[in-house]
């Protein structure tokens, strides 16, 4: 069984703005897939911890409109997600193993949730980086999304 590991990610994502993950999101997807590419994420997160997911959206929603978010480096941003979900899941009285599998679907709710919002909020695309420099940052992207996939594929 591979195992996963998030400074592996962080370092892929140094240097790099966050708002170019949700980019490459909103150029994949169509708006009417978020919530299903949500709930298909919350389905991923261990049983005890699917409870709470709303309240994890809920927590980060508040910074939706935050432009620091979308222009700091996506490593930090990562950082910061998965610190504060650690903590989240700690307070909520979580038993069970946090990992770094936990922590990037944690990460990816987020993600997620602000692609879904930017799809239907101009105002919080203001916050991106000039389009075109996502070409840069795409290929990092990508890498995002095979993790992702192969995460699905070997954990269930």
């Amino acid at each position: 069984m591979q195992s996963f590991d998030l400074a592996d990610l962080e370092k892929k994502f140094r240097n790099k703005p966050f708002s170019c993950v949700i980019q490459a999101h909103l150029e994949k997807t169509k708006t009417k897939y978020f919530s299903i590419l949500i709930t298909d994420t919350i389905q991923l997160l261990p049983e005890d911890v699917q409870g709470y997911s709303s309240n994890w959206i809920s927590r980060w929603e508040s910074r939706v409109h935050d432009s620091q978010i979308y222009r700091g480096d996506c490593d930090e941003v990562l950082k910061l997600v998965t610190k504060d979900g650690k903590s989240f899941l700690q307070k909520n009285g979580y038993q069970g193993k946090i990992d770094d599998k936990l922590l990037f679907y944690m990460f990816q709710l987020i993600v997620l949730s602000y692609a879904e919002k930017a799809a239907t909020d101009k105002q919080i695309r203001k916050y991106f980086i000039p389009p075109k420099t996502l070409e840069d940052y795409k290929q990092y992207i990508g890498w995002v999304a095979v993790a992702f996939v192969i995460l699905f594929l070997i954990f269930g």
